[in-house]
């Protein structure tokens, strides 16, 4: 009976580690790239990337809507569950043209030490993908 017992609570615990709790944090997001929620990332890169940044108060709105617009167009470009590997494609080349969306308006908005800034971060960034083995966004 003991053993039983153990065995029913094993087979339990790892049907509930495989199933997870929806958006707990510790659960990986569909589309993987690590532990946590997807929106959640976006929102800290984007924090991150205007404390990089240091927009002026003439900036901080435009700099702020970009940064927003972008975290919305990377949000929407993930693919859909089931989408099989052209999902993923499609997905990858809509996320590549929000990036390059991106960064064509911060260029004409930023001074020329913020855009030096910018291009150091996506150059670390680049950096880091790399080192994950991971394909390349610009």
């Amino acid at each position: 009976m003991k053993k039983m017992f153990r065995i029913l609570t094993v087979t339990l615990a790892a049907a509930a580690m495989c199933v997870g709790i929806p958006d707990s944090g510790w659960a990986q997001g569909f589309g993987g790239g690590g532990p946590g929620n997807f929106e959640a990332r976006l929102q800290a890169e984007t924090d991150s990337m205007i404390a990089l940044l240091k927009p002026t108060e003439e900036q901080a709105e435009a700099v702020k809507a970009i940064l927003d617009a972008r975290a919305a167009g990377l949000a929407e470009a993930r693919p859909q569950r089931g989408a099989g590997r052209g999902g993923f494609q499609a997905a990858r080349e809509k996320m590549v043209a929000v990036e390059e969306q991106t960064r064509v308006a911060l260029t004409s908005l930023l001074s020329e030490e913020q855009l030096e800034a910018y291009n150091a971060y996506l150059e670390r960034r680049r950096d880091r993908q790399r080192q994950r083995g991971r394909r390349q966004i610009q």
